[in-house]
């Protein structure tokens, strides 16, 4: 990993920002092939576009967030499952 990736991946998610699907790999783990497959699956939320044409995509940082706060609750109930 480099020192740019690392730096990205200690950034701070802000609730209001866009984020470009071309950063979507440091905050979802998955590349683009992958991640494509998850959001047509609905395991990752549809990005929004950005411009008239679809071409550019992102997510709002809250998206992500609650992506993320998902992820974390289902790992818990998981968790507790087995103990």
């Amino acid at each position: 990993m480099t020192k740019r990736q690392e730096a990205e991946q200690r950034r701070a998610l802000v609730p209001g920002e866009i984020y470009r699907k071309a950063e979507a790999g440091t905050f979802f783990g998955f590349r683009s092939t992958q991640l494509d497959e998850k959001i047509k699956s609905g395991e990752i939320p549809k990005p929004i576009s950005l411009s008239a044409s679809g071409r550019a995509k992102g997510w709002l940082g809250q998206q992500i967030i609650d992506h993320h706060a998902r992820l974390m609750e289902a790992a818990a109930n998981t968790t507790r499952r087995r103990t």
